[in-house]
This record gives C-alpha cells, structure tokens and sequence, in this order.
C-alpha cells in the first residue's frame, strides 16, 4: 500500500469493538493460531530481508517499521488486528502533525506471526522520527502494545531512546525497565496477557459508547 503524504492510512480501518471474548469471559490472547519458535524465527528473517531491501531503496532516508508487541504464542486475530490498525492512524496523525511524510508503505496485517508495517522516508531527520514514535508508544493509550523501530543505511544500529538521552521503556506490569524484565523472564505468560487485557479495555473504556467502541 503507497500513501505519499502520510505516513500510514490503512484503506479500511475497522472500530475496536469489545467482542464476543470478553462478553464471555475469555481474553483477548485466548483465540488465534499458536506460531511455534521456528515460524517466528523464520518471520524475522523475513522482517530482516524487507528492511534491507527498503534502506538499499532509501539510502539517504530512513525506514520505520511498526508491530505489535505481544507475548506468547497468539501473534494475530481479529482485534489484534483493529488495534494494529488504530495505532497506525494514530502514529500516522502524530507524524503528519510533525509534517513527517512517507515515500513508500507496506502493510501486512494477516500474517500469522502478527501484524506490520513499514515506511519509508526521503532524507527525513530520523531523531524526530523516533521522538514521535517514543510519544506514540509512551503516551497514547495502546502505544504500550507496539514496537515502533527507526533504522537507516548508514548507521551500525536502530536508533534507540538512549542514544536520544531518554529513559528505557517500561514493562507493561510492574513499571521497571522492559528489557531488565524480559531477560530475566520476571513475569509469567498469564501476568502479560493480562497486562495486554487491560490495555485493551482501558482503551475500549475510555474511547466511545460506555466501554462498548473504540472509534477513530
């Protein structure tokens, strides 16, 4: 998909409804295709590929690339898939806001190992890109469930928030450094189901009719 003056608008984007699962109890995580360690292994592989290809095709520039930030073996469904696509337009607002524009789009919302995008920017500032990108995930109210990366060719590693003086992402349960968590597996697989539950229905809660849509 190629949008020249934005940096995402999905054709369709869908509301974010609370769905049969919660009505009867079960949780969002609960429904989907298990993908084993080699399809996720295999699919960063494929992530690796495509964003090698895009800063071979935007040397000066700079690429983003959007996905969702999920535990367990659940990467992808239904809501899964509306809450990728209200991140986006919101990401996407926040960058137009800024006049940050991309060249080139491509989304893939059906893949089994989870929903994302990519886009590409001509001789873009990418510190202001990612400056976007950590407001996004800091403080929009699903911004928690994304991973927002900024890369470019002639650069060793993506940019990261300490290379922009700014603190470490925080875990979704219990507010310590995100990284520090996962490399010592400090929470269970039903603690960050929940903490991904929770962000999902405070959003639900918060963004239209008593709880029941979330609309754009």
């Amino acid at each position: 998909m190629y949008s020249p003056c934005h940096f995402v608008i999905p054709s369709v984007v869908k509301r974010i409804r609370v769905s049969a699962y919660e009505r009867s109890g079960m949780m969002i995580l609960d429904h989907g295709q298990r993908q084993s360690l080699d399809a996720i292994l295999d699919n960063r592989e494929w992530r690796a590929h495509l964003q090698e290809t895009l800063m071979d095709s935007f040397v000066n520039g700079c690429i983003v690339a959007a996905k969702l930030n999920i535990p367990g073996a659940i990467k992808n469904n239904v809501t899964l898939q509306a809450i990728f696509r209200v991140g986006l337009i919101e990401l996407g607002r926040r960058m137009q806001n800024e006049c940050l524009c991309a060249a080139e789009f491509h989304y893939y919302v059906n893949r089994p190992t989870g929903p994302e995008a990519f886009a590409a920017f001509e001789k873009s500032d990418w510190t202001s890109i990612k400056r976007v990108a950590i407001a996004f995930e800091d403080d929009f109210a699903l911004g928690r469930l994304f991973d927002i990366d900024v890369m470019r060719r002639h650069s060793v590693h993506q940019l990261s928030r300490t290379d922009l003086g700014m603190p470490a992402r925080r875990c979704m349960v219990c507010e310590k450094p995100a990284k520090e968590c996962a490399r010592n597996q400090t929470h269970t697989a039903s603690e960050l189901a929940e903490a991904v539950e929770r962000q999902y229905l405070a959003y639900c809660s918060s963004a239209g009719n008593g709880g029941h849509t979330a609309g754009i």
